[in-house]
């Protein structure tokens, strides 16, 4: 089974792809969400031969799926992968396993994700993806509470009538 094409002078058209996955990737969750990163974890890969593809969108859902007979590379610091047609949305994993780190997140911004099964080899992928959101935390803050300003003065000992010591504490 494969992916049929057309020429490598023209863009990629897939006319049919026997090649798909049956069951879709399932159980997803996100934990460990900070400031520039978050995990995203999932329990199931579905049948297809390559695990899952994750993509990951700022601001808004992933409304656009994956052309079967595409292949994208994946890097989990957001944006460093391959972006899905021109969407906004980036490769960030593809395997076997059941979890990423996305990285290279901005604070306090919602992120969309969207996990497929899919074959390797052929690049078929099973839509509609499972998929969810998160919102990265707010970037620490440092705040002064209060501030005491103290002066102290004294003499230096015999002999020294013109000099002073001047101590200002924070």
């Amino acid at each position: 089974t494969g992916c049929s094409r057309t020429s490598a002078a023209l863009p990629i058209v897939v006319a049919s792809c026997s090649c798909s996955p049956n069951v879709q990737a399932s159980g997803n969750t996100v934990t460990n969400i900070q400031t520039t990163q978050a995990d995203i974890n999932w329990s199931g890969n579905g049948d297809g031969t390559g695990g899952v593809i994750v993509f990951v969108k700022q601001g808004s859902a992933i409304t656009v799926d994956p052309l079967n007979g595409t292949p994208f590379n994946d890097n989990s610091v957001f944006a460093s992968g391959d972006e899905l047609a021109a969407s906004g949305a980036y490769a960030v994993y593809k395997g076997t396993g059941s979890s990423v780190t996305d990285t290279g997140l901005q604070s306090n911004i919602t992120y969309y994700y969207a996990v497929y099964a899919y074959t390797s080899g052929s690049d078929c992928y099973l839509a509609p993806p499972i998929t969810g959101s998160f919102t990265t935390t707010n970037s620490p803050t440092t705040y002064i509470s209060s501030t005491t300003t103290q002066a102290v003065t004294s003499d230096v000992g015999p002999g020294t009538l013109d000099q002073q010591i001047i101590g200002v504490e924070l």
